[in-house]
């Protein structure tokens, strides 16, 4: 049994003169800008072979990027799930026969099939939490002819792919506030006049904003309106040089995530309630908030003393001990089947002008949002665009001339059909 065992571990095996087989890239982290235009990631598919290429029936390249959504539901006794796909699309690098059936051996030796990869300035950050991701994903595989047994093809006998993957991170800081402004209006409906963005010039052409809130005219507290993670702490200032007095900012920052599943495994015979019609689940929406900080409290330690400015620094996250599980920290994003947002609640007491010790505190209280985003780890002209790229569209996705040529993929499909990731 062993040695049969071993004979068909052996049958799957990729043949040992294949000494590499290689997807890399140019950059690991590729950044998008709302309205900047496309991203570009360029790379290689490294193929060493000591002999001929014998029995490949082609070598494939396929990029595929998409949005998952999952959630353990005990209601249904299934696992939801709300696939998204962004793009999938396959191109062959090598066959061995060409469009004329002429043989197209690939000889004993290196070979570099080089690539470039066009994504679009409207998709979304790379995000991966408990709740679901957003990958985007380059897959090369050497597809082998299947072994026959007396003509027919054996498939128990026959080599499994030959698979390099390579995951591309995709950041996306935000470009204007103009979307934070508008949800700071349905926030604060009557509070216009006591809660604003001010724009601020961002560093490497990302959104930079303060968030003011003036609960009375002598008292400011102002926070980023967009915050770089990972980071612990948010910087807030409390201006109450007006002759005001703090007594308390107290703060709580929550998350709030919106999911569409679409498809699940709980059919009928699981116990799960069910469309009799197609023995699935119907469509769900799943919405909800957890808190990243519950109740942070700050209190001046001078006491009462009017006229200060205060510099905090608030921890983003409360100790883990009370952190619900699902409460992970992650940038802001949105997507057909996963959506992420943050909102901070402020709630400040103080002593307006005028007023001694014994007089009671007022309070006030508003809900203003933040937008969090995973810094690139660099910006450099490189990673952002690459200098002299086609933005017309064509050659999208495309093979420039190596020591290989390949044909051209097709142009970008916006498709947003929520369907399985599938494997290579």
């Amino acid at each position: 049994m062993a040695a049969a065992g071993y004979l068909f571990s052996s049958w799957h095996k990729t043949p040992e003169y294949v000494e590499l087989f290689e997807l890399t890239t140019d950059q690991d982290e590729v950044i998008l800008r709302d309205k900047g235009g496309p991203a570009y990631v360029e790379g290689q598919v490294k193929l060493n072979i000591t002999e001929p290429l014998q029995g490949a029936k082609c070598i494939l390249f396929r990029f595929i990027a998409g949005v998952i959504a999952k959630f353990d539901d005990p209601e249904f006794s299934a696992n939801l799930r709300g696939p998204q796909r962004l793009t999938d699309q396959t191109l062959k690098l090598w066959e061995p026969t060409d469009d004329d059936d002429q043989p197209v051996p690939l000889e004993a030796g290196k070979h570099n099939f080089t690539f470039r990869v066009k994504i679009p300035d409207h998709m979304p950050p790379s995000l991966r939490f408990e709740r679901g991701h957003v990958q985007y994903m380059l897959v090369a595989t050497i597809i082998w002819e299947p072994r026959t047994f007396c003509g027919l093809p054996c498939i128990p006998m026959s080599r499994l792919p030959t698979v390099s993957k390579k995951e591309v991170f995709v950041r996306k800081p935000p470009a204007t506030i103009e979307p934070i402004v508008e949800t700071l209006k349905q926030l604060t409906e009557g509070e216009e006049k006591k809660v604003r963005i001010v724009e601020q010039k961002g560093e490497n052409g990302v959104a930079g904003g303060r968030t003011l809130w003036n609960p009375v005219p002598e008292v400011e507290v102002a926070l980023p309106t967009v915050h770089a993670i990972p980071s612990e702490n948010i910087p807030v200032t409390i201006n109450a040089s007006g002759g005001a007095s703090l007594v308390e900012l107290k703060w709580q920052l929550r998350q709030h995530h919106s999911f569409l599943f679409t498809h699940n495994a709980g059919f009928s015979f699981m116990g799960g309630k069910v469309d009799s019609a197609s023995n699935v689940i119907s469509e769900k929406n799943v919405k909800e908030k957890h808190f990243l900080q519950k109740q942070y409290i700050y209190t001046p330690e001078t006491g009462h003393y009017p006229g200060l400015e205060h510099a905090v620094d608030v921890p983003i996250l409360a100790p883990f001990e009370d952190l619900h599980k699902a409460a992970e920290l992650c940038p802001d994003v949105e997507t057909n089947v996963l959506k992420v947002h943050h909102i901070i609640q402020l709630e400040i007491k103080y002593r307006p002008k005028g007023a001694t010790p014994k007089d009671e505190p007022q309070e006030s209280k508003v809900e203003v949002p933040i937008v969090f985003y995973v810094a690139p780890s660099a910006f450099p002209t490189a990673v952002a665009e690459i200098e002299g790229a086609e933005k017309d569209g064509k050659d999208t996705l495309s093979l420039p001339d190596y020591e290989e040529k390949a044909p051209a993929l097709p142009t970008y499909a916006e498709d947003e059909e929520g369907v399985r990731r599938r494997k290579v």
